[in-house]
């Protein structure tokens, strides 16, 4: 595949709506109103593009199975109390060290007979503080121990990190580590 910047200016756009989102959120909470959701998946592959329909009626739209594994994993954001979540293939598109992700778990979504493995998209690595590059370190370390049935081992990482309690993605595996 050639290369683009379609992976990176995806992310990059996803972090600017989500910091829009929280901005608002601030403003609509002063005045008593209720804070909206959004959640992201991007994923990359093949899709067909363009109008489809018929001459009667036509929209512009994407199909294909890459599309429909980006939905899939925009709504997977729900179960693990994220905002933004991008597929392997996506991550594996970008350019090093540009974004602060974390390994979240390999997923068998819908319709996909093959699983794949889901990360959640942080924030800008330039943007980050040393406290949360740290903890994004030993979240992979604990991930990596959960994965090869570590469970101890994972479970004691998990607890060193600072503020785990309301991270609901560190509270399951603790809880599937006993």
């Amino acid at each position: 595949r050639q290369y683009s910047d379609h992976e990176l200016k995806a992310c990059r756009c996803a972090l600017q709506c989500k910091q829009a989102l929280e901005e608002l959120t601030i403003s609509l909470k002063s005045r008593d109103l209720p804070a909206l959701e959004c959640r992201i998946g991007i994923n990359s592959g093949g899709v067909l593009m363009g109008n489809f329909g018929s001459t009667h009626r036509f929209n512009f739209t994407l199909i294909g199975d890459n599309v429909n594994l980006a939905s899939r994993v925009e709504s997977l954001n729900k179960q693990y109390d994220s905002t933004i979540m991008i597929t392997e293939n996506t991550r594996c598109e970008l350019p090093e060290n540009v974004f602060l992700t974390r390994r979240l778990e390999r997923v068998q979504v819908k319709g996909k007979e093959k699983s794949t493995l889901v990360h959640e998209l942080l924030g800008v690595t330039s943007k980050a503080t040393g406290e949360q590059l740290n903890a994004v370190l030993i979240f992979e370390r604990a991930m990596t121990e959960y994965f090869v049935g570590n469970f101890n081992v994972a479970k004691e990482l998990f607890l060193s990190l600072p503020d785990y309690q309301p991270d609901q993605v560190i509270v399951k595996k603790v809880v599937k580590c006993d």
